[in-house]
């Protein structure tokens, strides 16, 4: 914004045939001249809307041109626009709109030179500015609390806002802060010349805000960007709740796991040990049910009666081996 007014400046004020007009009104006071001027600063406001009204100065404050009628001939000595203009480009001074208070605009000033000598004065009222502000306070996709803040030094060493503010109406020129307030972020940003990250601190609304600032140099102007903490940790939160839920659920799904697993491993070796306890009771014709591989619980069931029946071979009744054995039993 500010570099597209300060290359419309340099465009209006390096028109040539300007210059030479109004070098021939200064010297011979020609109506002729002053028409021209006129002229060219009527179709300078047709070609760019963001251009309210032009005036030509001379070098003691007089207007001697301007796209508004009732300025002509009045004195403006004193006026900063005057005073900057006559010494170099200035596209900063802020003033608010006489017939409606509640809009800002600016004055594009700038030294009208010829040959090496300062002929006059260029005083462009634009309202580029409150424009730009206007199509910003939509602050579509910036969620609820986002907001950036642009501001000046007063006459007094304070700072004044530019810009309008999120939460509070007709802010631009009317919110002032104090320049002792050296923790506020658009102090630091304006009169400090601070750039950084502020992660505590309030806004004027005593709301806790993370913060970014920035000096504009060639404005002299401060800038901060902010955000509530509640908002900007917002999607933090809701990570930690989601990996409390998730962390919850797979917790149930791991005990409900092991329990399904556990009861796998341990039916099948409880059903092994009573059928290893019927057998020890000298029940040999237990069988084992409901168990996965039945084979291979068969294969155990006679491996334990093998073990069995070779520790208990010697209580077992033995063959007779001829025919006296026998007759002596």
């Amino acid at each position: 914004m500010l570099d597209q007014n300060f290359e419309r400046l340099i465009m209006f004020t390096n028109r040539v045939q300007l210059k030479i007009k109004l070098d021939q009104y200064n010297k011979q006071n020609l109506i002729q001249s002053q028409q021209f001027i006129i002229e060219l600063l009527d179709s300078a406001k047709s070609e760019i809307k963001s251009f309210k009204d032009i005036s030509i100065l001379d070098t003691n404050g007089i207007v001697i041109a301007s796209t508004d009628k009732v300025e002509l001939g009045s004195n403006k000595p004193n006026e900063d626009f005057f005073l900057n203009g006559l010494k170099h480009n200035d596209v900063t001074i802020i003033f608010k709109d006489k017939e409606n208070p509640n809009t800002i605009k600016e004055y594009l000033t700038g030294p009208l030179v010829l040959n090496g000598r300062t002929i006059g004065v260029a005083a462009i009222e634009s309202d580029a500015t409150n424009n730009f502000f206007t199509a910003t306070q939509s602050y579509e996709g910036l969620g609820q609390t986002v907001e950036f803040i642009v501001a000046k030094k007063d006459m007094n060493g304070d700072v004044i806002l530019v810009s309008p503010l999120r939460f509070v109406s007709n802010a631009p020129l009317n919110f002032n802060v104090s320049k002792n307030e050296h923790d506020t972020p658009i102090i630091q940003a304006t009169i400090l010349k601070k750039e950084h990250l502020i992660t505590n601190t309030m806004d004027y609304r005593g709301e806790p805000v993370l913060a970014a600032t920035r000096y504009l140099e060639a404005a002299d102007w401060g800038l901060v960007v902010k955000i509530d903490k509640k908002e900007a940790f917002a999607p933090l939160d809701n990570l930690k709740y989601l990996i409390i839920v998730t962390g919850t659920i797979i917790g149930i799904l791991i005990i409900i796991a092991s329990l399904v697993i556990g009861k796998s491993i341990t039916n099948p070796i409880i059903k092994l040990r009573n059928a290893a306890t019927e057998i020890a009771n000298g029940n040999l014709d237990v069988k084992i049910t409901g168990m996965i591989n039945p084979d291979l619980s068969s294969n155990i069931i006679e491996v334990i009666n093998s073990v069995y029946l070779s520790q208990h071979a010697q209580d077992l009744p033995q063959p007779y081996t001829n025919q006296n054995e026998a007759h002596q039993t």
